[in-house]
Formats: structure tokens, C-alpha cells, sequence
């Protein structure tokens, strides 16, 4: 007795065609989160490094440069603004807070990522932050 396996090769074919997809699309999006995360953690490193270059005038004046250093909090903020107003990412920023103290920095920030094969999903929110701290060694 013969059977007509035509249409089971036929379906056994579909399956493995639309798991190699599913997976394809499935490692571009993470491959796309993965990047995004890398660049945004590498910005915010970076804008870090820029405020903590800020230092308060008053601070640096006083003489006594080993222990009386502190960052202008004003003037972080607006160096690291312009710095992220001025990347390619500007209109995907959801949040950015800095806060100094004393002599440190911190900057956070949130980006919304589109997926590439994410037809029906929202943007994925990713963050990420940073911490410079001011030290001079004699």
C-alpha cells in the first residue's frame, strides 16, 4: 500500500522554514536591544566625563586644590544637555536626571528602542547610568 507523503514533506518543509524565520527575526531584535544598550551606556560614560570636567571656580581658587574640589552642578547639567542635545539619539531621550554632590556626578538616562520585526509591540525602554567622581592624587 502506497501513501502520498507529498503533503507531509510539504508541511515539514513550512515548519522548518517559519522556525528558521521566527528565529532570524527573533535575533535581530535582540541583536537591535543589545546595540542600543552598548551605545546608550557608552553615551552616558561619556556625559559623565563631560560634567565632571565642570569644576566650581570658587573650589579651584581657594588654594587648596587636594580637598576642596567640587563640580558646578549648574554648569554639568547644561555641558552634559548640550551633549546629548547634539547626539544622533536626541528624539528617542525619554529621561535624562543628573545630580551632583560634592565631588561626583551621576547621569541616567532612559531611550525608547523600536524593534525592527516589532510590528505590534511598543518601544522597548531601555536606561542606563553612569558615575564620575573628581578625584586629584598629589
Amino acid at each position: 500500500m502506497m501513501t502520498n507523503q507529498k503533503g507531509t514533506i510539504l508541511l515539514v518543509f513550512v515548519g522548518l522554514v517559519s522556525l528558521v524565520l521566527s528565529s532570524f527575526v527573533l535575533a535581530l531584535n535582540v541583536y537591535t536591544v543589545v546595540s542600543a544598550k552598548q551605545y546608550l551606556s557608552q553615551l552616558t560614560d561619556q556625559a559623565a566625563l563631560r560634567g565632571s570636567l565642570e569644576i566650581r571656580d570658587e573650589s579651584y581658587y581657594s588654594g587648596n586644590l587636594l580637598t576642596a574640589l567640587e563640580l558646578d552642578g549648574a554648569k554639568a547639567q547644561k555641558v552634559i544637555h548640550e551633549y546629548l542635545n547634539n547626539s544622533n539619539i536626541k528624539t528617542e531621550i525619554k529621561n535624562i536626571s543628573v545630580s551632583t554632590n560634592g565631588n561626583s556626578i551621576k547621569v541616567s538616562i532612559q531611550r525608547s528602542v523600536n524593534l525592527p520585526f516589532g510590528l505590534w509591540a511598543n518601544p522597548i525602554t531601555i536606561s542606563a547610568s553612569a558615575t564620575a567622581i573628581l578625584q586629584v592624587e598629589a
